[in-house]
């Protein structure tokens, strides 16, 4: 049987993992094994100060860096390196030596005077003149511990700051914004934030038209007062220079700058200017449109009237940089070019003051087919699924994106072994639900709203979604029928800030069939009621907040919050038109619809250590309430718990709501509010191995008086200690494209048992139930 395979696999993981810790542990616990007689182990590195300090910005410039360490303390690479160097020499060793390995860190006394002396200077940069370092080292059984001591003393604040800028055009400019200077009255004197005030006014002045000022046109001089700790900041911006016939340099303003005229390349290719020169300009025409030159080429296919209200800059415009990166911004929005360029040059015997600009665009291929073989994680049941999928960048040759994706899968339902010695065991039969099914999709470049505003669509381009979807689905429960069409906008209102709403979305879900025992399982109408054919016609909108930036280990936040309400225009036509109810409801094309209203936070936060390892946080709270026309939440509209990428320790859809039993054992537990938080602590341990430790807290409620599951219910008094907590360790093999995850969860606290009972360590021994294994594509949050 599956089941007793897996949980084979449960104990096998469980006992890998204790033995590898203990073999390491045992025969290269002794770090300083391959260690020199006259060389020490840099065993700890410690950081005392008499104030409070930035100590992670300190450990920066200290070196050499310490052996890395696994959750905290335990040296894995090390050890490893230390137990593959005894005994003989062989292949395999050395192998593992490449890729697990790192080689004992040693004390050298020149980089440790070295790090005290870039901390000092650091400590300078931040207003700590007269701070005192010093280090000391304690040696002790070949080992090494660093102590670094400092001593800040008072800081130096900036007492005032002067201006003297040389070119008298540029004086009010910077006078008249000095209050959105970085550099502020009594605070302590940051060499950053000066290199940050140089940044900002060489921006300033950009946006002012002022093309060719660079920030080497900016100094500062520092003024110091020992006996009172403060600064005098000078700032100062030189003329431009220029080198005349003679070779000799004279200074003069700087120049502030009008763009002329505007040429832009649909099909900008540099291999083709570089090998055919001359010929490949001869070969050029252009069309004007809006002021602005497009270039023609042969494969130039775009409407350039799509392109024209994209671009901020102007004809006879002061030169913005502001206006250059939003045009940017806007034309990569399109999706149709892989590299967008800007560039601006003097012409020749023109008036001075203007610049020409011309924007150079490399399209990526308007047509693409895409194969995809994927593994699936749905809910914890992992299967495999094929993709065809067909994309048209420019369908009418107006940027619109047509995406077509056929699709189909099979999965590993897992079932409920009823006659097994415990009801918590599940039986995995291979590939015993189907799916297939199609969507469409296509992105429109433009606003179709009938009050539209031209401030809001210049400022934000936002797009038309309009999108439609088949989907059937086999399971050994049941077999059903989705469809689903929407109508919608998107948007970003900022670089880190994503906008979607959809004004409508009809969905519809059609069963064909129901096993006996499944519906044996409805002993509750309220759950019952869920599972019935209907009609969902929904508005939504979606806010997304992510300063996520991909490839970088940077600490970043996640925000989405939802808004969803269902059936309310379909209730209020039925009223008005004075249509008759069918049963006690109304329907619409002989389909009774749900009406309810719905909303969810999603919260997540990513924390790097450093660059082998982080902490990611999640916090989740969901809440839905049906009324009118149906008396539950559809089925997939509910909430659910457990699974890959849920509460670990349980199985999909088991747990809960609130403290109750289910006595049939049916994984189909869902329902109207959740509260789920997640803490993972992710860790490299080499090559494309990751291995991480978790914390999943959270439950499922009912908030319908019609849902009579006893305990089900979500009630102030007592929701917090309804709580489910499991953990567990996990191994990640990071593929770049993607992530293969398999976890071992087990559970900590069960909300199902007695109040008094529920911490399960006190109260019994653990049994292979209270263990559930996870696959999963991706990691969980």
């Amino acid at each position: 049987m599956l089941n007793k395979y897996f949980i084979n696999i449960n104990k096998l993981l469980r006992t890998i993992i204790v033995v590898l810790i203990l073999v390491l542990s045992l025969q290269a616990c002794k770090s300083t094994r391959h260690i020199p007689d006259d060389k020490f182990l840099l065993n700890k590195v410690e950081i005392k100060s008499d104030k409070n300090i930035n100590i992670d910005e300190i450990k920066n410039y200290i070196n050499p860096k310490l052996n890395r360490k696994v959750i905290g303390f335990f040296r894995f690479h090390l050890y490893t390196f230390n137990a593959v160097n005894r005994g003989k020499d062989r292949k395999w060793k050395k192998k593992i030596e490449e890729i697990v390995g790192e080689e004992p860190v040693l004390y050298d006394e020149y980089l440790i005077e070295k790090s005290t002396k870039q901390i000092k200077q650091h400590l300078i940069n931040k207003g700590f003149f007269n701070a005192y370092v010093g280090d000391s080292t304690i040696y002790k059984t070949k080992k090494a511990n660093v102590v670094f001591k400092i001593k800040l003393n008072n800081p130096f604040t900036v007492t005032s700051i002067k201006y003297y800028i040389e070119d008298y055009n540029l004086k009010p400019i910077i006078i008249e914004d000095s209050n959105n200077s970085l550099i502020k009255i009594n605070r302590n004197y940051d060499a950053d934030i000066l290199e940050k005030e140089r940044i900002r006014i060489t921006n300033l002045l950009k946006i002012k038209g002022y093309y060719y000022f660079s920030k080497e046109y900016i100094y500062f001089e520092i003024d110091s007062n020992e006996q009172k700790k403060n600064v005098t900041i000078n700032v100062g911006i030189k003329k431009a220079q220029r080198q005349i016939y003679d070779q000799t340099t004279i200074k003069q303003n700087h120049k502030k700058y009008k763009i002329r005229n505007i040429y832009v390349n649909t099909n900008y290719n540099l291999k083709d200017i570089l090998q055919k020169n001359t010929k490949y300009f001869e070969s050029l025409d252009t069309s004007f449109v809006k002021n602005i030159y497009f270039i023609k080429t042969e494969n130039s296919k775009i409407n350039f009237s799509v392109i024209a209200p994209l671009i901020d800059l102007e004809y006879k415009s002061v030169y913005n940089l502001d206006d250059v990166k939003s045009t940017i911004k806007h034309i990569q929005s399109l999706q149709l070019y892989k590299l967008v360029n800007i560039v601006f040059a003097e012409p020749k015997n023109i008036e001075d003051g203007f610049i020409d600009c011309e924007i150079q665009l490399t399209p990526f291929s308007k047509q693409s087919y895409t194969l995809e073989m994927e593994g699936t994680n749905s809910s914890g049941n992992f299967g495999a699924a094929g993709n065809l999928l067909y994309r048209n960048k420019s369908l009418f040759n107006g940027a619109e994106i047509l995406e077509l994706k056929l699709r189909s899968a099979l999965e590993m339902q897992t079932i409920i072994d009823k006659n097994s010695e415990s009801n918590n065991v599940v039986e995995y039969l291979p590939f015993n639900t189907k799916e297939y099914g199609g969507e469409s999709k296509i992105t429109l470049p433009r606003f179709f709203f009938p009050f539209v505003q031209k401030k809001f669509v210049k400022k934000y381009h936002p797009k038309t979604v309009v999108s439609a979807l088949y989907n059937f689905q086999q399971r050994p429960d049941y077999t059903r029928v989705l469809t689903n069409w929407s109508f919608g906008y998107k948007w970003k209102s900022s670089k880190n800030i994503s906008h979607f709403v959809n004004p409508v979305v009809i969905s519809s879900v059609k069963l064909r069939s129901m096993s006996i025992d499944f519906l044996k399982s409805f002993s509750n109408p309220y759950i019952r009621e869920s599972y019935t054919d209907h009609l969902i016609s929904v508005s939504n909108y979606s806010f997304i907040y992510s300063n996520n930036v991909i490839n970088k280990k940077k600490n970043f936040v996640y925000f989405r919050s939802n808004l969803e309400s269902a059936g309310n225009i379909l209730q209020i036509a039925n009223k008005k038109l004075e249509n008759e109810l069918t049963n006690d409801y109304y329907t619409f094309f002989n389909n009774r619809y749900a009406q309810y209203v719905k909303s969810d936070f999603d919260f997540r936060y990513t924390n790097f250590i450093n660059k082998h390892s982080n902490y990611a946080y999640r916090l989740f709270l969901g809440i839905g309430y049906p009324y009118g026309n149906l008396n539950a939440l559809p089925f997939e509209k509910q909430y659910f718990s457990g699974g890959a990428n849920s509460i670990r320790a349980w199985q999909v859809r088991t747990l809960g709501p609130g403290s109750y039993i289910d006595t049939l054992q049916v994984p189909i537990q869902a329902s109207d509010i959740k509260i789920e938080t997640n803490l993972e602590y992710r860790f490299n341990l080499f090559w494309i191995v990751e291995g991480a430790w978790f914390l999943d807290i959270g439950n499922i409620w009912s908030i319908n008086k019609a849902d009579d599951r006893l305990d089900s219910e979500f009630k102030f008094n007592k929701f917090y200690r309804e709580f489910a907590v499991g953990s567990g360790v996990g191994a990640r093999l990071d593929f770049s494209f993607f992530v293969f995850r398999l976890d071992l969860g087990v559970k900590v606290v069960e909300p199902q048992a007695p109040i008094n009972k529920r911490i399960i360590m006190s109260n019994r021994k653990y049994n292979t139930s209270d263990f559930q294994l996870n696959f999963g594509i991706g990691y969980p949050f």
